[in-house]
């Protein structure tokens, strides 16, 4: 009975030391409509582990990569980060990612997804619209 006790304890705290790890994408917000071309600050929180930590920041239209915004983005130890995007700017690496969606076009359904280098670890804003 112990040993069963102990392994679900142990699997319970696993559990949510897992949850406890991510990213949160706080801009941009929800009703965030940004123009092309303007600069915008996209900013994260991140866990405690993950602090310090460079990211990678994409841009997603209906669920769909349309490409790179920023690869290596250094990130401070207070737990958060920032970077300032020309938007409709991507990765010249990363504009044939879809043949449908070269270039930025405006609508609704985009999403900017932050993840840590070379782990697991990622996050998304809320859906957002560029025009």
């Amino acid at each position: 009975m112990k040993r069963t006790v102990f392994f679900s304890l142990f699997l319970l705290v696993t559990a949510l030391a897992v949850f406890a790890e991510g990213i949160w994408v706080v801009q941009p917000a929800g009703d965030a409509v940004w123009p092309i071309g303007v600069a915008q600050v996209i900013q994260w929180k991140f866990a405690a582990e993950e602090s310090g930590q460079p990211v990678t920041i994409m841009l997603f239209k209906d669920g769909l990569l349309v490409g790179k915004i920023a690869e290596n983005v250094p990130c401070d130890l207070s737990g958060a980060g920032s970077y300032k995007w020309q938007v409709g700017a991507l990765l010249p690496s990363s504009k044939i990612v879809l043949e449908s969606q070269k270039v930025v076009k405006p609508g609704k359904g985009y999403v900017i997804g932050v993840k840590v280098w070379n782990t697991m670890i990622n996050g998304e804003s809320k859906l957002f619209v560029i025009e």
